[in-house]
């Protein structure tokens, strides 16, 4: 979440009330492309739990890969996010982007530290969704993009994360999104309806 907050602080982003729910599971794809290679990657983040206490999620990460079509292993991590970071992505950056896209954050006026944004659209495995291209400052060698979209947000739809030291660039598109909330329930029909009686005919006067 590192790299979403200093962008949250590049942009002048408040935050207001909206969460993720628990139970929340969404689904990136890509590749990862180094020296050594190419890999198939998957990327799973899954909400466990909410404490109001500490206004904070418990988040579990599941990192797989693969070379050459072989599986290659997988890294698991249950980590805690406070809710701010979420709060200020959905409800703060998102409806910002929607009015905005297109302005460069300057930052001082030094054209290496400048936050770029543009309006695009990401082929998805949720469909084709209208996002916005932020690219924010490299920091500690490292770059990072990513395409936020109010149809999948808090979550970015797509993201980028590029290792200039190492020389290695990750690329995930968001796949699938399960909100519990959303599940869909079928409607009860209608009863039928029976056929109003005909109507007697009224008498004519002479």
């Amino acid at each position: 979440m590192r790299v979403f907050v200093m962008m949250l602080v590049l942009l002048g982003v408040q935050s207001v009330w909206a969460l993720p729910e628990v139970g929340e599971i969404v689904t990136y794809k890509g590749q990862k492309l180094a020296a050594d290679g190419t890999y198939d990657i998957e990327r799973t983040i899954e909400i466990l739990a909410y404490d109001p206490q500490t206004t904070s999620f418990q988040v579990k990460y599941v990192h797989k890969q693969w070379g050459e079509g072989m599986f290659l292993g997988m890294i698991e991590k249950i980590d805690v996010v406070l809710a701010r970071s979420y709060l200020s992505i959905e409800q703060g950056l998102i409806p910002m982007l929607k009015s905005q896209c297109g302005i460069i954050i300057e930052n001082g006026g030094d054209p290496a530290r400048r936050t770029l944004t543009s309006p695009t659209t990401v082929v998805t495995g949720l469909g084709l969704v209208p996002a916005c291209r932020v690219e924010t400052p490299s920091v500690d060698g490292s770059k990072a993009v990513q395409w936020w979209s109010s149809d999948t947000a808090p979550w970015p739809a797509r993201t980028l994360e590029a290792d200039l030291t190492e020389g290695s660039v990750l690329t995930l598109t968001i796949e699938s999104l399960h909100k519990p909330s959303r599940k869909i329930t079928p409607q009860p029909e209608d009863p039928p309806t029976e056929p109003a009686p005909p109507s007697e005919p009224k008498p004519r006067g002479d």
